[in-house]
């Protein structure tokens, strides 16, 4: 049974990223507002910290998960590029 270790609140649009340990992994989830899952990334342990309190969950940086008309629901997502992206998002909005 997977234990979440931590939560908070996205200001600004009432979603929440949430840190928990799986049976052989740590994870971070965002869900949206209405609870909807818009991200679950596997991470490792000396990362986990900075991508529970990463600016993609920033009401600055919308819909950074949202996938394209374009992506196959079964795509995996690229964490490398939507970091990237937050980031570069996050830089223009500061």
């Amino acid at each position: 049974m997977d234990t979440e270790l931590h939560s908070r609140q996205i200001m600004g649009n009432g979603g929440t990223v949430t840190l928990c340990q799986g049976e052989e992994s740590l994870y971070v989830t965002v869900r949206g507002w209405d609870g909807t899952m818009l991200a679950m990334l596997d991470v490792d342990p000396s990362e986990a910290l900075d991508v529970f309190n990463h600016p993609f969950a920033d009401p600055r940086v919308p819909d950074v998960f949202k996938r394209t008309p374009e992506q196959d629901e079964d795509e995996p997502v690229n964490f490398d590029e939507l970091i990237d992206e937050a980031n570069e998002r996050h830089e223009h909005a500061s």
